[in-house]
């Protein structure tokens, strides 16, 4: 006889979480993250916590108000190209929350 566990009992482990976009701004490339929030604080029969887990990703981030100096012989880039390309950009980590786990 095959017994079967009520799916209600299966949820307790499940961290029920929602996607969220956020928006860096203009100086960022990419604009918009998309990550994870966590809807609830506790799990399994309120013993264990939802946390997010996340990794960190690189983005790109114009400083507007720096200038670089290009030494001599330099090939600094196209003079068709549009301004805010010709802008300095600069590498920025941010952390980005990938999932919820039911954890202690």
């Amino acid at each position: 006889m095959v017994y079967r566990r009520d799916l209600g009992y299966l949820q307790e482990w499940h961290c029920n979480s929602r996607i969220k976009w956020t928006d860096l701004g203009p100086d960022y490339f990419p604009r918009y993250l998309r990550s994870v929030e966590c809807l609830a604080e506790n799990c399994w029969f309120n013993i264990y916590k939802c946390r997010p887990k996340s990794f960190t990703v690189k983005v790109l981030k114009r400083k507007r108000d720096k200038c670089i100096i290009a030494g001599s012989g330099t090939k600094t880039g196209i003079s068709s190209l549009p301004k805010e390309l010709k802008e300095l950009w600069v590498w920025e980590e941010r952390a980005v929350n990938f999932c919820c786990d039911c954890t202690n």
